[in-house]
């Protein structure tokens, strides 16, 4: 690893201890805080345990719960592609 270089579930384990309720995704009808986004994605990968070393496709729109299924996918150990539900 690069020194000085840390991974995104990384920086998302430190910002949910140090600034748990700051706003992490906002969107027009609601906001996430680093601490919902983590408990989120840690409760996702425990349901993805089994697909660690797996490759996972999320089909799902730009959304929140897209963001938290790849959290999930790394805490859990899987690879992810990320699939556009709206072709066919």
């Amino acid at each position: 690893m690069t020194p000085g270089w840390r991974s995104l579930p990384a920086l998302l384990v430190d910002a949910a201890a140090t600034r748990g309720d700051a706003p992490a995704i906002v969107s027009p009808t609601e906001t996430t805080s680093y601490a919902e986004l983590f408990g989120a994605a840690l409760e996702l990968a425990n349901e993805l345990e089994p697909a660690r070393g797996q490759l996972v496709a999320l089909a799902l729109p730009k959304s929140k719960e897209l963001v938290t299924a790849w959290l999930a996918c790394w805490f859990a150990g899987a690879a992810f592609s990320t699939l556009d539900p709206s072709l066919p």
